[in-house]
This record gives C-alpha cells, structure tokens and sequence, in this order.
C-alpha cells in the first residue's frame, strides 16, 4: 500500500471516529488517575530510548502483520500494550514469523490491523524484538 493510500484509508470516517474515541477514552483515564501520568512518564521515555536505538542499530526491512492482539496493559495514558505477530522480510534474509510486544495509541490502532505492511527495525542480535521504522 503506497504512501497516498495509507492516509486515504487512514482519513476514513470510521478511522477518524475509532481515533477520537481513543482520545476521549485517554482523556477518561488521565481524569481517573491523574499521577498516573507521572508514573508513566519513566515507562515511555524508556521505550522511546528502546525505539531510538532500534531506529539507529536495527535491520531495516518490511513486515505484515500476521495478529494483533490487545493484553489489557495499559502502558500511558492513551497508549496500550498489545502482542504483536508479523511476517519480517530483512534483506540477506528468509523471511520469519516475529512476535513482540509493542505500545499502541489507541487513536492510531486502525492504521496497525492485520495485513498491513509496515517498515521495521529489527534488533540485529534478537529478531524477534523489532519496532515500526519510518
């Protein structure tokens, strides 16, 4: 799917109504538990320290998703934790069947369904721990 067809499908009516009823739903939480977001903080800075190294260390290729599946974590405020399982496709490579898990935002969870080819970073010395690349 080329770039231009992602954000069509992504700028769909019940894409933008599943994305605002995320917001509304992290909006709920933070209401609910509002320290939460400072116990959160660590959680994603260390993720987001993870993603960078993946970004600058990691394979870069392709995969499909093969499953998505939401474990009722939430990881921050608006994000959740699911179990990931796709098809990699790394060059030099046969292609594999990874799974890990991941931090969702709940109001960008469309655009990660089943079927959807995305690029990845892959961790060199693990390949089953990986991350979206841009």
């Amino acid at each position: 799917m080329g770039l231009f067809s992602q954000f069509k499908q992504a700028l769909t009516g019940d894409n933008i109504r599943r994305g605002f009823d995320g917001a509304a739903q992290s909006m709920r939480d933070m209401a609910a538990n509002p320290t939460g977001i400072l116990q959160d903080a660590g959680t994603v800075q260390a993720y987001g320290e993870e993603l960078r190294r993946l970004q600058r260390e990691g394979i870069l290729g392709s995969g499909i998703i093969v499953s998505v599946i939401p474990t009722g974590e939430v990881a921050a405020a608006g994000v959740d934790w699911a179990d990931f399982e796709m098809e990699m496709s790394l060059p030099g490579r046969d292609r594999y069947i990874a799974t890990g898990r991941l931090m969702l935002p709940r109001n960008t969870a469309d655009m990660y369904a089943p079927g959807t080819r995305h690029n990845v970073a892959v961790d060199p010395v693990n390949p089953n721990h990986f991350s979206f690349a841009a």
